[in-house]
């Protein structure tokens, strides 16, 4: 099996099965330097800095980040299927018809392929305006500009790049921040791709893709949910409606989170503490969380620290369920958690509601004891805010919705 044979296919390749074949792998990556991501050697051994090009390489495109379909495999070739000819059969010219050369046999470059900036381009305004664009800039035309600078420190502060002052000017701990950021996605460090750029705005865990643009709950979701815990589809659109977060994502299509300091200080035994009080602190503190895509920043500097540490301080999606209850949620670690819940609300949805079975909730549904499943769900606060009666309320109306 190769990259061309998958291409030219239907079937979809999961990435064990290429781990599992060095010659596949070898291809691949190979294909991903000729792109112009960093996979490392050429050794047909898929390690963490292959995955990290992949990776970045399927969040570029769109793709998911755990397989290689026909049209993955397509570009990495550099390829596209053949337009379809006309079904209709166009009359024949009354006159001879001039030769028209026909289209070369073999498949045509993707015409969308990121290219470098040619030395006449003018410099962007900004990185939203590389992140948008096709371009790939050589970093000493990014360098020499003081607002994208500026802009490339702010992005790699946030993640925990140490930068140094952010003033516009690129030394030498601006450069090794870069390279660091550039090493944790498998970019090259020397170039500013669109990819580089939208992580540098919207950072993301490495080796975790963003699924673009995101994937809301369906009927069919609920219908397997209410399915796997016994109850009425009512009832699991009534705690939806209560007790989950809205969206499960931002609109940059990461999912929504809330980064707890004090529980990444109890898994990193304080370690951090001292150095990174804003977001390790022994006792809980109201005044270190941020909020919206904020949360991402602090999660990233935690991730760079200790990851499944950080990983397991967040609470993630529609349930907000924390990191370290991956286990109650349906997941043997906390890395194949998260990388779910970046996947779509669906499956936000079902690690909710196994969390909910884990925690023997689901009786109250099924007998629907709106208290009960209140006061676990929320504790004895759910009397003040009426978490029952707004319950009752929805599942009435989803009752005679449906």
């Amino acid at each position: 099996m190769n990259l061309k044979t998958i291409a030219s296919g239907t079937a979809t390749i999961s990435l064990t099965t290429v781990r599992n074949s060095q010659s596949l792998t070898k291809e691949v990556q190979q294909r991903l330097i000729a792109l112009g991501f960093q996979p490392g050697s050429v050794d047909g051994v898929w390690g963490n800095r292959t995955q990290s090009a992949f990776t970045a390489f399927a969040t570029r495109n769109q793709l998911k980040g755990d397989e290689i379909s026909p049209r993955a495999a397509q570009l990495l070739l550099g390829i596209q299927p053949r337009p379809t000819q006309p079904s209709t059969p166009r009359p024949a010219p009354s006159t001879p018809a001039p030769t028209v050369q026909q289209p070369p046999a073999t498949p045509v470059p993707v015409p969308s392929a990121p290219r470098f900036a040619p030395a006449t381009q003018a410099i962007p305004t900004g990185l939203r305006a590389i992140a948008t664009d096709l371009l790939i800039w050589q970093m000493n035309r990014i360098t020499a500009d003081q607002r994208l600078t500026r802009q490339v420190q702010q992005g790699l502060d946030a993640m925990g790049h140490n930068p140094g002052p952010i003033d516009g000017l690129w030394g030498g701990r601006t450069q090794a921040g870069y390279v660091a950021f550039a090493r944790a996605y498998g970019f090259n460090s020397n170039e500013l791709s669109p990819i580089a750029a939208l992580m540098l705005l919207e950072p993301a865990i490495p080796r975790i893709p963003v699924t673009r643009p995101t994937r809301s709950l369906s009927a069919q979701d609920f219908r397997d949910v209410a399915r796997s815990i016994g109850c009425e589809v009512a009832a699991v659109r009534a705690v939806v409606d209560v007790e989950a977060a809205g969206s499960g994502f931002l609109r940059d299509g990461r999912p929504k989170i809330l980064f707890e300091a004090q529980w990444f200080s109890e898994f990193t035994n304080g370690q951090f503490d001292d150095s990174h009080d804003d977001i390790s602190s022994p006792v809980w503190n109201r005044a270190l969380y941020v909020g919206g895509a904020g949360e991402w920043d602090r999660i990233y500097r935690a991730a760079n620290l200790q990851r499944e540490a950080a990983l397991k301080s967040a609470s993630w999606g529609l349930g907000q369920i924390m990191g370290f209850n991956h286990a109650a949620a349906g997941y043997r670690d906390v890395e194949s958690f998260v990388r779910d819940l970046h996947e779509s609300e669906g499956k936000q949805l079902a690690a909710m509601f196994n969390f909910i079975k884990s925690n023997r909730l689901d009786r109250f549904l099924n007998n629907r004891d709106w208290a009960g499943f209140a006061r676990q769900y929320n504790g004895e606060s759910y009397r003040v805010n009426r978490y029952d009666e707004k319950l009752a309320a929805a599942y009435n109306y989803w009752l005679k919705a449906a």
